[in-house]
């Protein structure tokens, strides 16, 4: 099944911004639809929402 990668959001979660830039600007350049969050707090709030389809996490974060 070949689906639209712009339809489908990526959460990228971690607390280095450098990291997080990084990650999420690879991402859009190959057209997914990114949400970037520093914290767990923003990332929790953001998955509430609903309609991710991925996390990228850190998995030591503060």
């Amino acid at each position: 099944m070949i689906s639209d990668n712009a339809s489908n959001k990526i959460l990228v979660v971690d607390d280095d911004r450098d990291v997080l830039e990084m990650v999420s600007s690879l991402l859009i350049y190959w057209g997914h639809n990114v949400i970037a969050c520093n914290n767990a707090q923003k990332a929790a709030e953001e998955c509430r929402k609903g309609s991710i389809c991925l996390i990228v996490s850190d998995v030591r974060m503060p």
